[in-house]
């Protein structure tokens, strides 16, 4: 859990941050659109509720380093 955290935290040192929200939120959407498909094999769903999770709560750290910022 600590290397995604520390992974989106680079990631919002090194780039804009309201661009990384975009593609955080584009990538959720993503995930929800794909999300029945993956429904059909258990070992995918996890992998991707694993991965989808991540860059949903990224879009949360990222938007809160954003307004401590200001």
């Amino acid at each position: 859990m600590l290397a995604g955290l520390s992974l989106i935290g680079w990631l919002a040192d090194r780039m804009d941050r309201r661009r990384l929200i975009i593609v955080f939120s584009a990538l959720s959407a993503v995930g929800a659109l794909i999300w029945p498909l993956a429904l059909t094999d258990r070992w995918l769903s996890y992998g991707l509720l694993f991965v989808w999770g991540g860059v949903f709560v990224g879009i949360y750290t990222v938007v809160v380093t954003q307004v401590g910022e200001r």
